[in-house]
Parts: structure tokens; sequence; C-alpha cells
């Protein structure tokens, strides 16, 4: 069955966080916050910390996703500080202020290619991180406009490897699973998940990792164009 779709895996595929400076992050939220009480910075950079280390694992465990969102309402809530900004505005100024992403070598122009041939084109993420701060960084980098799917994990409440978040995707994107290649660097997440949603999975390997035993991928490329040859000949 010729190929129709490619959805690509965001972090460490299609893009690579080459600053995420949490403690930033966390302090351009804590300036906007306001309390009842006295609440240091450091007593609240401590509490988030505290607050991820037990929520990481379970989200791993249960491949049950938590938005950055709820996250911040726990940690804020638990130390009784407020805001006059609205919880969206709150992400946003973390994730705007945490985050410098660099986009992949190669991808302008896969995803320009894929477009041209008439490939729908998709991103899968497992973020806490709402989608429509990925579509503002995409679109900052005039790449939004390649894709016909972007998709959080954030929205959903489903991570990867679970198979329900994959059909989804195969349902917005109006395609099958044989018929769609998923790209994605993370044997863990983006194989598993792919092979047991029955998509066509490609190892993104750039570092030429040795090939895993399990999950087997069906396909493994080292650079983002070579998913091209792959749309041609599968």
């Amino acid at each position: 069955m010729p190929i129709r779709a490619v959805i690509f895996d965001k972090g460490d595929t299609l893009s690579r966080d080459v600053v995420f400076d949490r403690e930033a992050g966390a302090w351009r939220v804590y300036e906007l916050s306001r309390s009842p009480r006295p609440v240091s910075f450091e007593e609240c950079y401590r509490t988030s910390l505290e607050v991820w280390d037990e929520l990481l694992p379970r989200r791993d465990r249960s491949a049950l996703e938590v938005s950055c969102r709820q996250y911040q309402s726990v940690v804020h809530d638990r130390l009784g500080l407020c805001f006059d900004v609205s919880p969206a505005e709150m992400e946003r100024a973390f994730y705007r202020t945490a985050v410098t992403v660099q986009w992949e070598s190669g991808a302008p122009e896969t995803l320009e290619e894929l477009g041209s041939r008439g490939i729908r084109v998709g991103m899968l993420s497992n973020t806490i991180f709402d989608q429509s701060l990925f579509e503002e960084e995409m679109r900052d980098a005039n790449l939004l406009r390649y894709f016909d799917l972007v998709m959080c994990s954030s929205r959903y409440g489903i991570r990867k490897p679970h198979p329900l978040i994959f059909e989804i995707a195969l349902t917005q994107l109006g395609v099958a699973a044989q018929e769609t290649l998923f790209v994605g660097d993370s044997p863990e997440y983006d194989i598993v998940g792919a092979n047991a949603a029955g998509l066509v999975s490609v190892w993104y390997n750039p570092n030429r990792a040795p090939r895993p035993e399990a999950p087997t991928p069906m396909h493994e490329i080292v650079s983002l164009p070579e998913v091209l040859p792959l749309v041609n000949h599968l």
C-alpha cells in the first residue's frame, strides 16, 4: 500500500532543545505572582522540583499525561500563590523564557518536499506543554504551513506509546495505519507505540546508536531527508 502520510515526533527528531532553563522559566512565572503571605522564589522552585519528581515516574508508568497547567496549579495552590494572568499566559511565560529550540538539519526541506508530493504531514509529541505553544514556535520558524496536524499528549491526557494517541492522529489525518510512516528517535515511546498501532515505524538514529533488539523498528534513518526514499519505495 502506498504511503499517504508521515507523522513525526518533535523533540530530538524535528527539533532539539538547545536551552531548557527551568529555573529561568520558574522565575518569570514567579514574577507574575502575588500572595497573601510571603513565599520566596527558593521555596517556590523547590516545591516545583519536588512535585515534578513525584509526577514524572507516574506519567511513564501509566502512559497518562499531566499538562503544564495542571502541574502549575498543583505547585501554586500548594503554596497559596495567586495570579492576575490566565493559566495559559503563565504557561506561555514559562515556555518562552525557558525553552530555545533548534530545528533539525534537513527538516524544512524534507517537510516541503513531502507537501509537494501530496503527502499529509503530522507531528505527534509527548509533552506537558499545550500544542498552541508548539504551533507558535513552528509559525515563528515558518514551518507550521507544512503540517496538516500538530498534536500533543497534553491535549488528550494520553502519552506515547499508548496506541490510542496514534489512532487519534490517524483519524485526524484521514489515513490508515499501514499507509503512514511514524518517524521518531525513541524506541521506548515512538517505535513501541507505532508498532502497536500498526503504523510503519521509522527509527530516527542520527547518532548511530546500536539497533535495539526490541522493540524492532521497521526502518532506520540517520537524517530526515532519508524519509523521502521510503515514501517513494514502500
